[in-house]
């Protein structure tokens, strides 16, 4: 979907704006966590058209799996330096001060 036919140019912006409405899309999201349904979200939202609340939720599912993929990448590099430093002390206290050995093979 073309993103840019439905939200302002995000510049200084931090939150994506739906273009000439002054509605975020957090907004959006927020009605859909109430429970409300695309139409019942035009109802309450009447500056927005169907098509696009259809491209907040479009454009937040790109969103959210391109953070979920930055986050595994992060996640993969963690587990690769974690092998490097297999058979070297890797400890940490943990909440209740109890100290967690994890360099430890459990195999």
């Amino acid at each position: 979907m073309e993103h840019h036919r439905y939200f302002e140019p995000n510049e200084e912006r931090t939150t994506p704006v739906i273009k000439k409405t002054g509605v975020t899309l957090p907004i959006v999201l927020e009605k859909f966590a109430e429970g409300l349904t695309v139409d019942e979200v035009v109802e309450r939202l009447p500056e927005i058209t169907k098509d696009q609340v259809l491209a907040c939720l479009d454009f937040s599912s790109e969103l959210a799996v391109e953070v979920f993929t930055e986050r595994m990448k992060h996640a993969k590099k963690l587990a690769d330096k974690f092998r490097q430093l297999k058979g070297k002390p890797i400890a940490f206290r943990d909440a209740d001060g109890n100290i967690l050995d994890i360099s430890k093979d459990d195999e």
